[in-house]
């Protein structure tokens, strides 16, 4: 979400020039909807990850990719 996006950038937001002027969550809001159906068109897999904080979601991505590939993780 363009919440949970803004989140992650945390105090790297305000080095960012495109979040410099106006509203940052608006700004956040208007990418995310002109970008979204490029960045679901070109994934494999998708994660939700809105509150999830960093080891939840390692776990998920091992998860997702182990259950969709045949990965041998037994080394």
């Amino acid at each position: 979400s363009p919440t949970g996006a803004l989140t992650r950038l945390g105090p790297g937001l305000s080095s960012r020039p495109l979040f410099a002027t106006g509203d940052p969550t608006e700004t956040m809001r208007a990418l995310y909807d002109t970008r979204r159906s490029y960045y679901e068109a070109a994934a494999d897999l998708t994660i939700e990850t809105e509150g999830l904080g960093k080891d939840a979601l390692l776990t998920k991505v091992v998860e997702l990719v182990t259950a969709t590939w045949d990965l041998n993780l037994e080394s």
